[in-house]
């Protein structure tokens, strides 16, 4: 199964020529659907917020709002970090730039680990209704402190980086290569 999804991420199926190689139409199609997810979940995230701040709204409400949020928030993390791997890269790296610049679909084993952190969540939403034994702050501000300065870290190492930065892990060193010493690498 892991398998397949990993497939329709690289759109093997796809016959026609803007989804093969580096085609535009595998960065169109996966460029709207980062955008749109990302867009619905900061959307619903922002009108969670507001519903959270008053007490009365809360109660009225079929769903555990701070589900929501916790919710909401990981999907706007992980689309902006997808993002943010392809918007870098075309900054720094324009002549390398493609849909894998995304790293929509770096492996199966990233696809399961997501798929994965899915179900595990909406299990325990569905199993507990919403009432998890996560205190709505307690775990959730420091794990979002976390995410956004491991973010924060990792645009500033691939921008540091600039035309050397590369997502692949390079097994030989080839003579464009240079040892980054400065910026974050001091």
């Amino acid at each position: 199964m892991i398998s397949k999804v990993q497939d329709s991420l690289s759109f093997d199926n796809c016959t026609s020529h803007v989804f093969r190689d580096n085609g535009i139409g595998k960065i169109g199609v996966a460029s709207f659907w980062l955008g749109t997810v990302g867009g619905i979940h900061i959307g619903l995230l922002l009108l969670s917020l507001c519903l959270s701040g008053d007490d009365r709204i809360v109660e009225l409400l079929p769903f555990n709002v701070h589900m929501v949020i916790q919710w909401t928030s990981y999907m706007s993390l992980l689309c902006g970090f997808h993002f943010l791997e392809f918007f870098v890269t075309a900054l720094y790296q324009p002549g390398n730039l493609s849909y894998e610049s995304m790293i929509i679909n770096h492996s199966e084993a990233y696809t399961m680990a997501a798929l994965a952190s899915w179900a595990e969540y909406w299990v325990e939403v569905w199993w507990l209704g919403g009432a998890s034994w996560k205190p709505s702050g307690v775990f959730f501000y420091p794990g979002l402190a976390l995410v956004l300065l491991g973010q924060v870290g990792r645009t500033v190492a691939m921008a540091t980086c600039g035309e050397y930065f590369a997502h692949i892990i390079m097994t030989r060193r080839s003579n464009e290569h240079r040892l980054v010493t400065h910026g974050i690498y001091r």
